[in-house]
């Protein structure tokens, strides 16, 4: 992406490290990819070789290739790789195929691996030595089929003598049957699959799902997150369930199935020509603005149209663009906004905002993110272009489908001195429920609109909400032939 700047004055603060999340317990991306970047290291270190290119990891039609490129880039970094940017200068070039499974009973990815030399012939032993270093995540995901399946009925007979599965759903927020032959096809893509990612936010950003997720976790425990009602209300009227391990169970499927019911069939909710939401209950909206060419300074609404139950926004090259979010939710939020699947705070010099990685936008109130938050006085503003320079080199290479997704997160105020009691009983239902006991980690987050402000809140660990809106990148000029 090519930059242009802005400053203001902002108060940096500090932030306590982000609990992990009882979802995030799953096999997460960041998990896969340290595997990746540690056997990659191995297989150099052994060879003595210099120099790693990554090429582009293909998929779906997402952004999400450039995340995990991004994501890989920078864990070798760490661990002391070179990393080739010419694209002609390397001993060794890493390929990637990611593949959406919708699985039984929720989604998942899976990821192979390549290693290949300059001429493009494949080095053997590496794809065989990673799926070795990620077999846990293949175990892990059959162990959670097998769990599915421990109620899994043998196929009945169709008319047509054929043993598909009974694709009907009687119960609302229940999954369909599952049959022994289900499961078993399922553990068998699992076990060709490579390395397997089934953390459900991960899925969702993978994806680029639109999907509400208060609404189902509602309806299964009948616990509102969108009420924000608080562990100790126990008078609330919105708290029809007691929590329990037998209700976060049933959260932990809602979701999910939530996911999966997404993924497989898209959609989102439309308010006007360029205002969506997850669905019509949600009470939080996006919104993507845009200018008229680059010298403008006049933002106005994008309208967004639906392609296969899909958001896309209509953003042409040379516009610069923001993302409003609507809260008209009786509490704050924490949102999440990705950018191809990485976050916008990612480049941020301040390490409590990049680690936090959220915008706090009021209760009752809009809010407009204006580009990647590089300081605090910085901001580089979002533009379509082509070139690869500035964000865009720093952040891997541009896809051809661009992707902007906001995670909403609940927050709510805890006192400093609050004693372990009280931060439970102040905590939201929603996040003692999915969030598996946790409550969330306490720490300072730039306000919207990037007026300087930041706030002290403590931030859930499981979103209400993702939305995702698609936009075509325009094609990168070629500068050198194909390698022969």
């Amino acid at each position: 992406m090519f930059i242009k700047k802005m400053c203001f004055g902002m108060a940096v603060g500090l932030m306590l490290t982000l609990l992990m999340s009882n979802s995030s317990r799953a096999d997460s991306l960041d998990n896969v990819v340290e595997r990746l970047a540690e056997t990659v290291k191995k297989y150099v270190q052994e060879r003595q070789g210099n120099k790693i290119a990554i090429s582009q990891f293909a998929g779906p039609k997402s952004s999400a290739g450039r995340k995990i490129e991004t994501d890989l880039v920078k864990k070798l970094k760490e661990l002391g790789v070179g990393i080739d940017e010419t694209g002609v200068d390397f001993d060794w070039e890493i390929r990637g195929q990611m593949k959406i499974d919708k699985g039984i009973g929720f989604s998942f990815v899976s990821l192979q691996v390549s290693m290949h030399d300059p001429q493009g012939a494949e080095v053997k032993g590496f794809r065989e030595r990673f799926e070795e270093d990620t077999e846990i995540t293949r175990d892990d995901v059959i162990a959670k089929i097998d769990n599915i399946g421990q109620g899994a009925t043998p196929n009945p007979p169709s008319p047509t003598g054929s043993n598909d599965s009974p694709a009907g759903n009687e119960n609302p927020g229940t999954a369909p049957a599952v049959t022994t032959e289900d499961v078993q096809q399922a553990k068998d893509r699992v076990q060709d699959a490579g390395a397997v990612i089934d953390n459900p936010i991960d899925v969702a950003t993978l994806t680029g799902t639109t999907v509400d997720l208060a609404k189902p976790v509602a309806d299964a425990t009948g616990i509102d997150g969108n009420a924000n009602t608080q562990t100790g209300d126990s008078g609330s009227s919105t708290r029809t369930a007691v929590i329990n391990p037998e209700t976060q169970q049933k959260a932990f499927a809602a979701v999910r199935q939530a996911i999966q019911q997404a993924v497989e069939n898209p959609t989102f909710t439309s308010f006007n020509a360029s205002t969506i939401s997850a669905s019509q209950s949600s009470p939080f909206r996006l919104t993507v603005e845009a200018t008229s060419s680059v010298q403008s300074l006049s933002y106005s609404p994008v309208s967004i149209r639906e392609i296969r139950g899909l958001a896309f926004a209509q953003l042409q090259e040379g516009q610069l663009y923001q993302v409003r979010i609507s809260n008209s939710a009786s509490f704050d939020v924490g949102v999440e906004l990705m950018i191809d699947g990485i976050n916008s705070l990612e480049l941020c010099d301040v390490q409590e905002f990049r680690d936090n990685g959220k915008w706090v936008i009021p209760a009752n109130s809009s809010g407009v993110i204006r580009g990647w938050l590089r300081n605090a006085s910085t901001l580089d503003k979002f533009l379509i272009t082509e070139e690869p320079a500035g964000v865009a080199a720093e952040l891997g290479r541009i896809q051809k489908i661009g992707q902007i997704t906001a995670i909403i997160y609940p927050t709510w105020d805890i006192p400093t001195d609050a004693s372990r009691e009280l931060k439970q009983s102040l905590t939201p239902q929603f996040q003692t429920l999915v969030g598996g006991g946790l409550r969330g980690a306490t720490g300072k987050g730039p306000t919207e609109n990037f007026s300087g402000a930041t706030k002290t809140t403590t931030f859930g660990t499981e979103p209400l909400s993702v939305i995702t809106v698609r936009y075509n990148n325009p094609d990168a000029p070629v500068d050198l032939p194909p390698a022969n």
